[in-house]
């Protein structure tokens, strides 16, 4: 009976001690990624950060010296130093000194952490690509470093950062291999800010670029937007440097800031009425600059240009001459009960140099209708302009199997008088909105527009009156 007993009792010891276990992860992957989380058996922290963002991270010097040489590295000179000393058992963690790194941002470092122990890119994103990939080349990571190259630009917090970045790298890394994918991220940089420059160069971010890539950009041939925005972002540029530099914002100081990218600006390209209006009166402009700008607008192969050389490119940036402009609305169901006075604009997009946007609005005829139309230079008062455009305005379908809702034009011609072109009843909310025709996104309230388009080369009649206006007179 007491064997019995006893027999009882070890089953019941059993059962208990089953009850207990912690089920394992099933995984080599799984298990990693257990390691990295719970820092089980860390033989190695990190301090990362500075001032107030920085965490004490545990790690394991097994796993980071298999990935990583500069790991292996530090880990085998530190054990070198402390031969002498070390004890016959391994101290408590937290008496281990931990490695102190400033020069990485905690997310950026737990991201290549993430990377190193289970391949996890989940942490990589948008607000510190960039962050990680001067961690992943600090450390040689090459995988983590063709990952971050290959983030998609559109969704780089900083593309200018990005761009610089690049720069860096590549000629840190100019006798390796790695100098191709860097001089190839630099290349995709450059070519979104071309694509998109009509809203990054008006940026906060653009403000903080160093003179060497303003210049680069100025001087670029595919910028995709008119010249007189190029003119107020260099000037917003100036004015920002002069503030960092306790300056006053001085024609004087402003020429001192720009330097040499002053001189990457296309003024003779700069429409006649924005160069008077805007330009002539900022004072930075010498005599004989204002002289050779007004000679080109009215004689531009004149051989008097011989006695008011151009200082300033007259090349013209390449210009698409197609695009799409897409403008979702939200909260549709508000923007269906507004009474027309507001209306809604898409960002702008530059084709033959000149800017193109949506415009949308509610109005009423005998039921709500939305009005649609396509805008060019909406806020430029210059008379002397005219495009021949074609255009076709569409609502997209946003269900399977669905058609989109679409309006087509002849040749248009838009100038300082007719600015914008499309149909006040373009369609009916209760037609837009019936769920039946898919045009309408019921559950986000949301309803795409879009208009695709081809420009013809804009005209601009030279105004010969500006030389008189500044008493040159006309000149033979």
């Amino acid at each position: 009976m007491q064997q019995k007993h006893h027999h009882s009792n070890v089953i019941v010891g059993m059962n208990h001690a089953q009850q207990n276990i912690v089920p394992k992860a099933n995984s080599s992957l799984e298990r990693m990624k257990h390691l990295l989380v719970t820092g089980d058996r860390a033989d190695v922290y990190f301090l990362v950060g500075e001032g107030d963002e920085k965490e004490l991270l545990p790690a394991h010097k097994a796993i980071l010296e298999k990935a990583s040489d500069v790991f292996e590295a530090m880990f085998r000179f530190d054990e070198e130093n402390a031969k002498a000393a070390a004890a016959e058992t391994a101290p408590p963690a937290e008496e281990i000194k931990p490695v102190v790194i400033t020069d990485v941002k905690v997310d950026a470092f737990k991201a290549m952490l993430a990377f190193i122990y289970a391949d996890d890119l989940s942490g990589l994103n948008g607000n510190n690509a960039i962050s990680v990939l001067q961690a992943a080349n600090k450390y040689n990571l090459p995988g983590l470093v063709k990952a971050c190259v290959a983030f998609p630009t559109p969704e780089l917090r900083n593309v200018f950062v990005a761009l610089a970045e690049a720069r860096f790298l590549g000629e840190k890394n100019y006798l390796n291999y790695q100098f191709l994918l860097f001089w190839d991220f630099a290349r995709r940089c450059l070519d979104y800010i071309d694509e998109n420059a009509a809203t990054l160069i008006p940026s906060k971010a653009f403000l903080q670029i160093d003179q060497q890539l303003l210049c680069e950009i100025l001087d670029r041939d595919q910028l995709r937007v008119s010249e007189i925005a190029i003119w107020n972002a260099a000037l917003g540029w100036a004015d920002e440097k002069c503030r960092q530099n306790g300056e006053e914002c001085s024609a004087e100081n402003r020429l001192k800031m720009l330097g040499p990218a002053f001189f990457k600006i296309r003024f003779p390209l700069i429409p006649q009425k924005d160069f008077i209006d805007n330009i002539v009166s900022c004072g930075l402009l010498t005599s004989d600059e204002l002289d050779s700008i007004l000679q080109h607008y009215v004689h531009p192969n004149s051989v008097l240009l011989e006695r008011y050389p151009l200082q300033f490119p007259t090349k013209q940036r390449s210009m698409p001459v197609k695009g799409t402009i897409l403008l979702k609305i939200e909260k549709v169901s508000e923007f269906a009960r507004e009474d027309g006075t507001k209306r809604r604009y898409s960002e702008p997009i530059y084709i033959r140099g000149l800017p193109w946007k949506i415009v949308t609005y509610s109005t009423v005829s005998e039921q709500k209708y939305l009005a649609f139309f396509l805008q060019c230079n909406g806020e430029n008062t210059d008379a002397n302009w005219s495009c021949a455009v074609s255009a076709t305005l569409r609502i997209v379908s946003q269900k399977e199997g669905k058609t989109d809702h679409t309006r087509g034009s002849k040749r248009l011609i838009y100038n300082s008088k007719k600015k914008s072109w499309g149909l006040s009843l373009f369609i009916s909310f209760e037609k837009l909105m019936d769920r039946n025709n898919g045009l309408y996104d019921e559950e986000n309230d949301t309803v795409i527009l879009e208009v695709e388009m081809t420009a013809e080369e804009p005209e601009v009649p030279l105004l010969s009156k500006i030389w008189r206006r500044f008493g040159k007179g006309q000149q033979q």
